[in-house]
């Protein structure tokens, strides 16, 4: 929702030892559990914050009662362009997903 607060989950376990984001991917490698999916994300490229690409679930929720106009960073999808990779396989214009 606009001006609302993403939730952020960090999680720990013990039993994994590789972690690992694969852009443009709704899969992993058949020898892999999916732990996570969804679309990549970032700020818009003429934003002045912290340009990090974040893998956002793909049923994104907000933080209750976030709803301020403070003007903190914002998340936008990150899109493909045929100009710059090839279409096909790749559609133009399209999010870009990931597990």
């Amino acid at each position: 929702q606009h001006n609302h607060n993403a939730p952020c989950a960090v999680c720990y376990t013990s039993t994994k030892s590789v972690k690992l984001m694969i852009p443009a991917r709704t899969s992993c490698p058949s020898s892999w559990t999916i732990e996570y999916k969804g679309y990549l994300m970032t700020e818009r490229h003429n934003h002045a914050y912290n340009k990090v690409y974040e893998c956002v679930d793909e049923y994104p929720e907000s933080v209750d009662g976030s709803g301020a106009d403070i003007d903190a960073a914002f998340l936008y999808f990150t899109v493909l362009t045929c100009n710059g990779l090839p279409c096909p396989p790749y559609v133009n214009n399209r999010a870009i997903t990931c597990v």
